[in-house]
């Protein structure tokens, strides 16, 4: 499967500069129909940065806020939620990605950082250890 697109994609954003891109990407795998379900995870700075640089007004239906209408695909998932679907390493997620992603960030979700019950669960439950390549595979987050 590693040659083949996500069906089950977590994805998550942060309080880094950049809102345009998650707006485009959430766009993006909203219209693709190789990906079935998609998890929204953004953190409390993410919903502030978003606000403003893209002019949205309030927090709720923020999914249908970026994309100019409601979404049966994309769910928004609590960041303060540990008993999250994502939280959990038996759920099959395949990818996960982290948008707009700062160095620092990077760096805290490696060693232990939000959204780190996410990155675990993907990490732990889904990886191919065997793997030694660098990115983000189909099946999880790699390590080198």
């Amino acid at each position: 499967m590693p040659n083949q697109p996500p069906q089950n994609l977590t994805v998550a954003t942060t309080g880094a500069s950049g809102a345009l891109f998650l707006k485009n990407l959430l766009l993006t795998v909203e219209h693709d129909e190789r990906i079935a379900t998609v998890n929204f995870i953004a953190s409390d700075s993410a919903l502030r940065v978003i606000a403003e640089e893209l002019e949205l007004k309030g927090r709720s239906k923020l999914v249908g806020q970026l994309l100019g209408k409601a979404s049966r695909k994309i769910k928004e998932q609590s960041n303060a939620n540990i008993g999250a679907n994502v939280a959990s390493g038996s759920y099959p997620a395949d990818a996960m990605i982290v948008i707009p992603c700062s160095v620092g960030t990077l760096a805290r979700m490696t060693s232990r950082g939000w959204p780190q019950a996410v990155f675990d669960a993907m990490r732990c439950a889904r990886y191919d250890w065997s793997s030694r390549t660098s990115g983000v595979e189909s099946r999880g987050p790699t390590r080198e």
